[in-house]
């Protein structure tokens, strides 16, 4: 973040006071205050949003706002503590490739634990509604996240009211859910290389839904594509703090109030877990963590349309075994399952569009015993929309599978599991 002495705030004042006097003499302001609420685009004489801000890569002293412009205005946030700022963090911008800008604001020198207010400000004149965000704590204290994957997609006539849901209903529930921050494991779009798919899958869905109230960090799918592809230009990863990887691209960690999570691009997951994952689970702040948390697009095991990854099942599990990784979430197959080996519970999410409804069951795997070959009460196999919400205290978490009929009316938690199942045999294996 660009340090501003208390003179050059000043300045930035002054001109914003003098541009907001200019306007309203024009008669660019239509009512006192300013002129734009959240959903709001801009006036006449600013830059339309055609994603209004989101946020991104939560730290203890940062964070990182995202947004997406059909012009190329100069752009600034204004900070702080209260709806008063008294702080101002210069954009950059780039090129989307499809006749828009996207404007990224990194800041940094935050307090741990905080509520900030902010707004953007386009050309010193156009200000969005006020908005908040929470910096992560920097001591274990409770918390809560949401874990989802495969939102690529339209329900596939499930609900033909709207082709969106229930995918913007169960964002927006999450996002009031309580969560601190949201994860994915990846296949945001059905095509992220095109525009027009990041648009109706992604942006107008994730980022409006969740991202306007939370951040959210993504373990890339298959159809995200490749380091290229435009829905990654709209991401700010932890994954740029690793040489010769970008905030769209590559593998990454974060911590977050004590626990440790691990995020796993689909696309350099190889090269990835031959290196680089052992060494971060050997890690200082791994070791540290109260709980492990890992993300991955395809599961080591799976019972619906595949019996999960061989690869995985060779090189990745092993690894989890052995650190002690406490859970792995995954998607790829669209449906919900559970379960748990050799005390690593491992928990599919991947209702969050079009379910698989169609595919076989083709393997029975012994410790997996929620969903796939089992059904979930009400439901053949797993094949329900959902999200996993979990739940972390000081010395125990819990995952709760939130459900949801395809129209967006919310059913219930239809699954928990607990961070200290029964194993009274001592096999490595949850009772069921």
């Amino acid at each position: 973040m660009l340090n501003r002495s208390g003179a050059m705030a000043a300045a930035f004042r002054v001109l914003a006071l003098t541009g907001m006097l200019t306007a309203w003499a024009n008669g660019a302001l239509a009512h006192e205050g300013h002129p734009h609420t959240e959903d709001d685009s801009a006036g006449a004489s600013s830059a339309a949003y055609l994603t209004l801000p989101y946020l991104q890569n939560v730290k203890t002293d940062g964070i990182t706002i995202m947004f997406e412009l059909d012009a190329q205005p100069s752009a600034t946030v204004e900070y702080g503590t209260t709806a008063e700022y008294g702080k101002i963090e210069m954009t950059k911008a780039i090129d989307s490739g499809f006749s828009s800008r996207i404007y990224k604001c990194v800041l940094t020198g935050l307090r741990a634990g905080t509520t900030y207010h902010y707004r953007v400000v386009q050309d010193g004149t156009d200000f969005t509604g006020d908005r908040t965000f929470t910096t992560a704590p920097d001591t274990p204290v409770p918390f809560s996240f949401g874990v989802w994957s495969d939102s690529q997609g339209n329900n596939h006539g499930a609900y033909p009211g709207d082709v969106l849901e229930p995918t913007k209903t169960m964002m927006a529930h999450m996002a009031t859910s309580g969560v601190s921050f949201g994860v994915t494991c990846g296949d945001l779009a059905e095509d992220g290389s095109a525009y027009q798919d990041t648009r109706d899958f992604y942006l107008d869905r994730v980022a409006k839904y969740l991202g306007q109230k939370v951040p959210w960090f993504v373990a890339w799918g298959n159809h995200d594509k490749d380091r290229s592809s435009v829905i990654r230009k709209f991401a700010d990863m932890p994954s740029k703090d690793r040489e010769g990887f970008d905030p769209g691209w590559g593998s990454f960690s974060f911590d977050y109030a004590g626990c440790h999570f691990i995020c796993i691009d689909d696309n350099t997951k190889d090269a990835d877990i031959a290196d680089w994952v052992e060494s971060d689970l050997k890690s200082a702040a791994n070791q540290a963590a109260k709980f492990t948390f890992l993300f991955i697009h395809v599961p080591p095991y799976c019972e619906l349309w595949i019996d999960g990854d061989a690869g995985l099942r060779g090189n990745l599990v092993p690894l989890v075994q052995q650190y002690g990784v406490d859970v792995v979430f995954s998607g790829h197959t669209h449906e919900y399952e559970r379960g748990y080996k050799e005390h690593v519970h491992y928990i599919i999410t991947g209702g969050a569009s079009w379910l698989d409804l169609e595919e076989p069951v083709v393997k029975d795997w012994e410790h997996m015993f929620i969903g796939g070959a089992q059904d979930i009460p009400g439901f053949k196999h797993g094949l329900v929309n959902e999200y996993v919400k979990v739940d972390v205290d000081a010395d125990n978490w819990q995952a709760s599978m939130h459900g949801f009929k395809p129209d967006g009316s919310y059913l219930g938690v239809l699954d928990t599991v607990d961070a200290q199942p029964k194993d009274t045999n001592a096999d490595g294996l949850i009772d069921e």
